[in-house]
């Protein structure tokens, strides 16, 4: 069932590090707001898992849209406003969902798609 890890998860299945980052908003010189991105925490532990893609065809052209799945240790500072870079790799991972994780054992699950240009 997808958002639940259950008992069996190992903790050595984290073997990978991710940057959390979350947004942040600052007046702009000429009216309007500029987000940027600032790090909660770098190099946490964490399992990066590839579920799978699909092609949209939007506007004329075909792009490509890799899904992922990453747990790591149970956070509450994470929520689906951040984004994840994966550190190995340098994919840009926006979080859609975090299920709640019944039974997970201090696990968290995200949803996360690959950000567009990465």
């Amino acid at each position: 069932m997808p958002g639940q890890l259950g008992k069996k998860t190992r903790i050595g299945r984290l073997r990978q590090f991710v940057t959390i980052q979350s947004p942040t908003t600052t007046p702009a010189a000429f009216r309007g707001k500029v987000t940027a991105w600032a790090n909660l925490e770098a190099d946490v532990r964490a399992e990066v898992i590839a579920t799978g893609g699909r092609e949209i065809f939007q506007s004329g052209t075909t792009q490509a849209q890799y899904t992922h799945r990453v747990r790591m240790r149970y956070r509450t500072d994470v929520n689906s406003t951040c984004r994840l870079l994966w550190q190995d790799t340098g994919i840009t991972l926006n979080i859609v969902a975090c299920p709640p994780t019944v039974g997970a054992e201090n696990l968290l699950e995200l949803w996360c798609i690959v950000e567009e240009g990465t």
